[in-house]
């Protein structure tokens, strides 16, 4: 990885040496995401989806609303196709759960012995 990129990364300043793969079950933030929510604790830390109307909920609102916009952006979708869920194992389980009016006894979903085990447990 280029030595530029890892700099991005806390983990890798810490850990020279190490290589890391294991970006399904955890993936490394880059110092300004920990930043980001350690200023969100710091300075806001309110539930983001207060009914209050005032500066502190306004400002997480309208920060979690740019960050769908600019996701948008990014993958060339609507704002109101992103969603944001705690974990992609939940995001699995959920998936899951809303197919299982579509599946029938004696479907068959193909998985490779490479997927997550969070593929394979919902």
């Amino acid at each position: 990885m280029d030595n530029k990129i890892r700099q991005l990364f806390p983990l890798f300043i810490h850990q020279k040496n190490l290589v890391y793969l294991d970006s399904a079950a955890t993936s490394l933030k880059p110092l300004e995401v920990i930043r980001a929510i350690s200023s969100y604790y710091e300075k806001y830390s309110i539930n983001s989806h207060s009914e209050s109307n005032n500066s502190l909920s306004n400002k997480v609102r309208d920060t979690i609303q740019q960050t769908r916009q600019l996701i948008a952006q990014k993958i060339k979708a609507q704002i109101e196709e992103i969603i944001f869920l705690p974990s992609t194992t939940y995001s699995l389980n959920i998936l899951a759960l809303s197919l299982e009016h579509y599946l029938e006894e004696g479907d068959k979903i193909f998985l490779t012995h490479l997927e997550h085990s969070s593929n394979c447990y919902p």
